[in-house]
């Protein structure tokens, strides 16, 4: 036997060492939540708040899990928080649901069945919530979600070719960060928009936006990315132009009257999450306004839009013993945030 074939089997057994655990045999796989906290919806969200407790279970009933996590705000005297629900579906972790109280904060976090449960910090006091799947919450994809059946249009899209259902608009409220739009037009991608347009009035609380090539660190660096951002919230009552269903302020180009709110994105990948905070929102849009450039493309790249309800803050029961009063900040609140740090 050759020193080439006697030491194969030596390599072999080093191999197998290093990746086998000496307690077991089998390769040790992540968990959910392990991959849940490498996810970019997720890090962006720690990122912007404080994810302060992960607990998991089947919300739905179908057999497959989802993670909760519980979010307090990182700004000082800011007291709002909230829940998001995340998936792990065919290898990839999506948003499902995400909830922002107006000015309450979750202190825990238990879930159990259908039920997230929590203690919220009001203006009121401590109030013990508990918010049940198909009353208080739906998943992103049933049917009384809100958001189900909202329409997503672009300022510019790729119409002919193998390239244009890879690069459509849709991709980006499939759930799917592996699926993209970019601009057709000429340019940087500066002035670029998109906009959502909801089957019926939602209380948008948050807008999680993943801005650049997230298929590959490579396509990431190679593609501009979204630098700052404007979003635009429209209600019914800002349609001061609207003949027969025909919304003719949009017909005249003429400018929206809804609430604006601006935010800057770090370049790094992972979801910037921004509070829009408004009711009764029928159309939103989200327009590139600056640009991190790209290596090779002048395309701007968009790889996903999330969206979280605006939750009313619980008031303690009428019947139950009171909670315990609040501790009072000792400086004023500051003004509403806009979302502008990375």
């Amino acid at each position: 036997m050759s020193k080439q074939h006697m030491r194969l089997p030596l390599l072999i057994a080093v191999a197998a060492a290093v990746l086998l655990p000496a307690t077991g045999g089998a390769l040790e796989v992540p968990s959910d939540l392990i991959l849940l906290k490498r996810s970019p919806q997720f890090r962006g969200l720690d990122r912007r708040y404080k994810v302060i407790a992960v607990e998991e279970a089947d919300l739905d009933g179908d057999g497959l899990k989802e993670q909760v996590a519980a979010f307090v705000s990182r700004r000082k005297g800011c007291g709002r928080g909230g829940f998001a629900v995340f998936a792990m579906r065919a290898g990839k972790h999506r948003v499902e649901w995400a909830g922002l109280y107006e000015s309450g904060r979750p202190e825990n976090l238990i879930v159990a069945g259908g039920d997230i449960r929590s203690s919220v910090v009001t203006q009121q006091g401590r109030v013990r919530v508990r918010l049940s799947h198909g009353k208080d919450f739906w998943l992103r994809n049933e049917r009384q979600s809100p958001f189900a059946g909202m329409k997503i249009r672009a300022s510019s899209q790729v119409v002919k070719g193998p390239k244009a259902a890879l690069l459509a608009p849709a991709n980006l409220i499939d759930q799917d960060p592996l699926t993209v739009w970019c601009n057709a037009s000429v340019g940087t991608g500066a002035g670029e928009w998109v906009e959502l347009e909801f089957a019926k009035p939602v209380d948008l609380a948050m807008v999680g936006v993943l801005g650049g090539d997230y298929r590959s660190k490579a396509k990431w660096n190679e593609s501009n990315r979204i630098y700052r951002f404007e979003m635009i919230a429209e209600t019914h009552s800002d349609r001061t132009a609207v003949v027969e269903d025909e919304d003719i302020s949009a017909m005249l180009k003429l400018p929206s009257m809804g609430k604006r709110v601006n935010a800057v994105a770090a370049d790094a990948r992972r979801t910037k999450w921004a509070e829009i905070r408004s009711r009764e929102v029928v159309t939103l849009k989200i327009q590139v306004t600056s640009v991190y450039l790209g290596d090779q493309n002048d395309e701007v790249y968009i790889s996903e839009i999330d969206l979280g309800v605006l939750l009313p803050d619980p008031k303690p029961d009428s019947g139950a013993e009171a909670p315990e009063a609040a501790p009072q900040p000792k400086t004023p609140a500051p003004a509403l945030d806009s979302g502008l740090s990375p």
